[in-house]
């Protein structure tokens, strides 16, 4: 017995008879019922299954993109380095430096007017490089890939994380000369970590690797242009560097 109702083939079956001739026959006629060796056998009706489909869905592997080129393997290695770097500053800003004992005289009393300027002053050209810093990995980045100068945007991350360890620093110790003379240090040192945060946040957008759009870039270089705006009048200097924003927008 053979029934098909959905294969074209044929099927070649030996019979015996006298003849010893074999018996060609189609199979792809519905329940045609043709005698075979074995005499009458039972057949089944039913339908086939329907066919089911499989997704698979999620982000497209690290493995399928193309190989990072050396240059852009040595700029990924010194942002990996100077985000270590910022978030250790960031970490040391959780406490005032420990000043030495100062008296209310005159003596004293200049002394601790001087160091406040003097930090203020470094503070001050250190935020400014910061910024420079970051317009120049924005300008720097926004070609082809292909046409990257990466050793100069290595150039410019250095001198981002460099300047931030150095004005975490000067922080600590202004900001424990403000509390001393009852002003408030605890802003300021809040502002220097937002700050921090900020470039560490900027500094993983950068990564050559990275896939996301570079609206997110410019939206985290604009957000360490904030904060540093913000840090600066804590110190009393709210002018930042004009050409920060010219190269960014």
């Amino acid at each position: 017995l053979c029934i098909s109702c959905y294969s074209r083939s044929t099927v070649l079956q030996q019979q015996f008879n006298k003849m010893g001739k074999v018996e060609t026959g189609s199979v792809a006629l519905p329940a045609i019922m043709r005698s075979g060796a074995g005499g009458p056998e039972n057949f089944h009706m039913g339908s086939m299954p329907q066919a089911k489909q499989h997704i698979t869905s999620g982000q497209m592997h690290r493995g399928h993109m193309p190989p990072l080129t050396s240059a852009q393997q040595a700029l990924t290695g010194t942002i990996n380095s100077s985000m270590q770097a910022v978030q250790a500053a960031q970490a040391s800003l959780d406490d005032f430096d420990t000043l030495p004992p100062l008296g209310t005289d005159a003596a004293s009393q200049a002394w601790r007017k001087n160091k406040m300027d003097e930090s203020k002053h470094e503070i001050h050209s250190q935020v400014d490089a910061i910024t420079a810093g970051t317009a120049s990995m924005v300008n720097l980045t926004a070609g082809d890939p292909a046409e990257t100068d990466y050793t100069a945007v290595g150039c410019a991350v250095t001198t981002i994380s460099s300047n931030l360890t150095e004005m975490s620093k000067g922080v600590k110790l202004l900001a424990a000369l403000m509390d001393d003379e009852g002003g408030n240090g605890q802003q300021l040192l809040g502002a220097a970590k937002n700050l921090a945060s900020a470039v560490s946040d900027m500094l993983k957008t950068a990564q050559p690797a990275n896939t996301e759009p570079r609206q997110n870039l410019l939206q985290a270089a604009g957000n360490v242009g904030q904060a540093s705006g913000e840090l600066l009048s804590h110190i009393g200097e709210t002018d930042t560097d004009p050409q920060f924003q010219v190269c960014l927008y």
